[in-house]
């Protein structure tokens, strides 16, 4: 019969070594690690009455019972207890610190390869000089692998990121990329994808595929290390990388953009590891090199995954049921348009937004329903120049809802009238939702052309939240319904109970606050108004800046009175402003 020990400091007491020694003589690596073997739902009655843990009965139902919650149940964590720190467990009835210490020390072979304080939080937000923007910390990532590599990408260019890629294939790095852009190449006869990236890559070694012909694949992320199956170890020293910011030098030097870095965080690996795996198992060949091996990989458990009160991954992936090749909805979810609202609803003092779209009527309804609630809210939008509408667009769109909405006969058509082809930036500019003559939400735009066109946008490219200088939320999904419903997109939330993230936290505020002021002093602006009444040309594309809608109808009024060209009711008006705008950049003056 296995001999159980029990821990006889008394239930629920710390010992005069606990309260001495919060460390309870275990490495950080070692406490990491049992903290998150403690809230998976490894850590079951069965797991825990074995060696090395060896718990009492009473100790080891106490401990499951706490974790679980009332509901009694590890899988649904909706009332699951979690333990952030080895305290936590000490609280558990009939757990004390020699019990902790023997757990924790269960691990000491796990750890003996990892780091002591393993844990890093990092970010990093462009536009930079290449030297300090994100790309360098992948490569730096890319060159730490020492068995593998799982890359879920949108785009990506960079020369210096394919030489550290060669360099982890030649030194027996396992590559697998999920590349979204291989989806179009796939299309081209077989000779036309010599010299496409996708070729590229596989002819390092690389095996590319794309995860699907119907949706987009927006993640921009990379698994350094991650675990396989229920691997704990491996989760606790992976590193995962995930932001707005493509592997492209537009991303790193010209587009507002951000990256976080996180290592040591099970919770997280598992969760990342979980959607590749579950992408890559769906996925489609890109057809080059039809030597390199493809393997389904083993299947993870969300429910058993560690878990983390201040990170949660949430993925649109969970919008949607495969029909391989090809993916269905799920009606009516909104996984993580649904997240963010519930987030936007806690804040009590600020909410700042940086996206490049305002796009989802969830969120834009919980800014609105937030200055409702608590008109003394510190508000503020900033968008990509190519949100800005003006009003008689915007009554358009709400007639061609209304006459939607008249003619739809179910939920899933008056949903797509409510969602589908809404822009909010206007709605959200001119609130007054308490009727006091006060806009409730202050919203301005990188404005940097009369006419957008991704040939010189330097964009907006950020997808960031910060509520109450608390908790961030970022990813790649942008704020907007096809993000939700046709795009594969990641998001996390970061609240700043964990030290590391409160930090990241601050970053995120800082960068807003400077991207807020762009221009601030306005002499971009005034030195442009001057340009368009008195220049021998009109710039039709300028330096970017941070303007408010009054002030971006008031000088795209300006442009269209000094260049009547642009407007197509115009006697003098020239298509090419419209069909080519890449190329003219400039109007002459006549």
């Amino acid at each position: 019969m296995l001999d159980e020990v029990e821990d006889l400091e008394g239930p629920g007491e710390l010992s005069a070594v606990g309260k001495m020694d919060k460390t309870y003589g275990l490495s950080a690596c070692e406490r990491d690690t049992l903290i998150a073997f403690s809230n998976s739902c490894h850590a079951n009655v069965d797991t825990l009455k074995s060696p090395p843990y060896r718990l009492s009965s009473r100790a080891r139902n106490k401990f499951v019972e706490f974790r679980d919650g009332p509901d009694k149940s590890c899988a649904d964590e909706k009332d699951n207890n979690e333990f952030v720190e080895l305290a936590d467990i000490d609280k558990v009835k009939w757990i004390g610190s020699k019990t902790i210490k023997r757990m924790g020390k269960a691990f000491t072979k796990t750890c003996s390869s990892t780091p002591a304080g393993n844990k890093t939080a990092k970010a990093f937000f462009s536009p930079q000089t290449w030297s300090k923007s994100h790309l360098p910390e992948i490569v730096r990532l890319i060159g730490s692998a020492k068995e593998r590599i799982d890359i879920a990408m949108y785009s990506y260019r960079d020369a210096k990121v394919g030489d550290a890629l060669k360099l982890a294939i030649d030194r027996g790095v396992k590559v697998r990329f999920i590349y979204h852009k291989a989806q179009a190449k796939q299309r081209l006869p077989l000779a036309d994808r010599k010299g496409s990236t996708s070729a590229g890559l596989e002819s390092m070694g690389i095996n590319v595929r794309y995860a699907t012909k119907t949706k987009v694949m927006h993640h921009k992320f990379v698994i350094i290390d991650g675990p396989l199956d229920a691997d704990l170890k491996s989760a606790t020293t992976a590193a995962v990388a995930t932001g707005s910011g493509n592997w492209t030098s537009g991303a790193a030097t010209r587009f507002d953009e951000n990256m976080i870095v996180l290592q040591g965080y099970p919770s997280i690996a598992f969760a990342y590891q979980h959607e590749f795996n579950t992408l890559w198992n769906l996925s489609i060949d890109f057809v080059w090199d039809d030597t390199l091996p493809y393997a389904a990989v083993a299947a993870l458990d969300p429910t058993s995954f560690p878990k983390n009160a201040a990170a949660t991954a949430l993925f649109t992936s969970a919008n949607f049921r495969s029909t391989s090749p090809t993916f269905s909805r799920v009606f009516p979810r909104y996984t993580v348009a649904d997240a963010i609202a519930a987030e936007i609803a806690t804040a009590k003092k600020s909410i700042y937004v940086a996206s490049g779209h305002l796009r989802s009527r969830r969120v834009a309804e919980a800014l609105l329903a937030a200055v409702k609630a608590k008109p003394s809210l510190d508000v503020r939008v900033y968008l990509d120049g190519q949100e800005y509408i003006s009003s008689g667009y915007d009554s358009s769109i709400k007639s061609k809802v209304a006459s939607c909405l008249k003619a739809a006969t179910t939920d899933a058509r008056r949903e797509h009238c409510n969602e589908s082809g809404r822009y909010f930036s206007y709605i959200i500019a001119t609130a007054d939702q308490n009727n006091d003559g006060v806009l409730d939400i202050d919203l301005r735009f990188k404005y940097y052309a009369y006419r957008w066109d991704h040939s010189y946008a330097p964009q907006m490219h950020n997808k960031y939240v910060v509520i109450d200088d608390k908790t961030l939320i970022t990813g790649s999904y942008n704020l907007s319904h096809n993000a939700e419903i046709k795009s594969f997109e990641n998001t996390l939330i970061l609240r700043s109970s964990d030290p590391r993230f409160a930090s990241i936290i601050q970053a995120f505020k800082k960068n807003f606050e400077q991207i807020w002021e762009t221009d601030g002093d306005e002499s971009l602006l005034n030195s442009l108004l001057d340009k368009v009444e008195n220049g021998k040309s009109i710039p039709l594309v300028f330096d970017p800046m941070a303007l408010d809608r009054e002030q971006v109808e008031s000088l795209k009024e300006l442009i269209l009175k000094n260049c009547p060209a642009l407007d197509s009711k115009s006697p003098s008006y020239d298509k090419k402003y419209k069909d080519a705008p890449g190329a003219n950049r400039y109007c002459p003056r006549s």
